[in-house]
């Protein structure tokens, strides 16, 4: 069993042990519906886009070889406004009044916008010239029939989603959502809404982590929080798994007197990583359990949160059949000095923003402890301290991951 593992070697177990869950099947949507799901095949166009040349504004339709051979005024033989389609053909000398999104008359290339004419009953003066298919949106300028739109493993938001709707489809496939199942743990749990006796906290870790999960496109189920008590979390933790191909619990995943899960995970199958060398965060265990993968979170609230965005976000969205993605990563300057005196990997809370040169400038939020999760609410950022012990001046550059 490999107990304490670097930050670098628990993302590829983690990684690893994600992928021998059953990858979730494919299911048909309807495109309203396809918001955050993700694409389970390549999409290819099956009409050029646009599918007829148009006018890109609202003016007239001419022949461009008009006005290279120095016409200036023009004769309107008719009007094709958007969606309808005419029967007009432009000859020399000849234009037609159009909209935008008109089709393009016969015989003509180029439009000339309206405010760049004068208009005289039917004769209209081109007050400027311009370049010759000005204006016009040609077919297939945005998608040719047989191209690659979007490759599968794409996450569909708005623009992906307008895009496909160019196509005409009401329908897609994505991949099903995969199924985790998540509770806390801890004798000091109370549900909201009820309240508080001396000792006791709200369970705001499972609000916490269902959000996590809606946000990456995963179908969470929370289960009620359970106390501390051996017998009663073993059956908790047999209902998540029944549940789901991947379960998380936060809290009791230390070594204290009740931290049971180290206990219990070991019993129920195999543990594969019981601390991870990253702050906040170090209490972490991540365990198989027959074809089910467990992992149990500290109780801390931001402890919760780091782990979950640094540990397992990118590797649950790609077992999803998301495409792999970098985190992006900037640089910015220090606004206030920083001194780390372990030799973990630390993700401090942050907050940045643009000076008037244009640099990304970055101070923590103030106090770092893993129970004060206000501070994250304030963050929008984590600074990202490598592994060693440092100490860094105001002005020195680190990197930053935007939240």
């Amino acid at each position: 069993m490999q107990r304490s593992l670097s930050f670098a070697q628990a993302r590829r177990e983690i990684a690893r042990m994600l992928g021998a869950v059953a990858a979730p099947g494919t299911e048909s949507v309807a495109l309203a519906d396809a918001q955050g799901r993700i694409l389970a095949h390549d999409l290819i166009a099956n009409h050029d886009v646009p599918a007829f040349a148009n006018s890109a504004m609202d003016g007239y339709a001419l022949r461009g070889g008009d006005l290279l051979a120095g016409l200036k005024q023009f004769r309107m033989i008719g009007r094709q406004l958007a969606g309808h389609v005419g029967d007009l053909t432009a000859g020399q000398g000849e234009c037609v009044r159009v909209t935008t999104g008109s089709v393009m008359p016969a015989g003509t290339d180029t439009v000339v916008i309206q405010e760049n004419t004068h208009r005289d009953g039917d004769l209209i003066d081109v007050l400027r010239n311009p370049a010759r298919g000005a204006n016009v949106r040609p077919a297939g300028g945005d998608l040719v029939r047989g191209q690659r739109v979007l490759r599968a493993g794409t996450r569909c938001n708005a623009a992906q989603l307008g895009v496909i709707a160019t196509l005409g489809l009401a329908q897609i496939e994505v991949f099903a959502r995969l199924k985790v199942a998540h509770f806390s743990t801890g004798d000091e749990l109370r549900p909201l809404g009820e309240p508080l006796k001396p000792g006791q906290i709200y369970d705001s870790n499972s609000v916490a982590l269902a959000a996590l999960l809606k946000s990456d496109g995963l179908a969470g189920s929370a289960l009620a929080p359970v106390c501390d008590d051996l017998n009663a979390l073993r059956e908790r933790l047999k209902q998540a798994l029944a549940q789901a191909p991947v379960v998380l619990t936060t809290g009791g995943a230390s070594v204290g007197e009740a931290d049971f899960l180290l206990q219990l995970l070991g019993e129920l199958g195999q543990v594969h990583i019981a601390q991870v060398q990253m702050r906040p965060g170090l209490p972490f265990i991540a365990a198989s359990a027959g074809a089910a993968v467990v992992f149990a979170l500290p109780g801390n609230p931001v402890s919760v949160m780091a782990c979950y965005r640094m540990l397992l976000s990118a590797a649950l969205k790609r077992r999803s059949g998301a495409r792999p993605q970098a985190p992006l990563r900037l640089r910015a300057i220090l606004d206030e000095a920083l001194n780390k005196s372990h030799r973990r990997r630390e993700f401090m809370r942050g907050i940045y923003k643009c000076d008037l040169n244009g640099r990304l400038r970055v101070r923590t939020t103030g106090s770092q402890s893993s129970q004060v999760l206000s501070s994250m609410a304030r963050a929008n950022c984590l600074i990202v301290l490598p592994e060693g012990e440092l100490s860094l001046p105001i002005g020195a550059t680190v990197l930053i991951e935007p939240l």
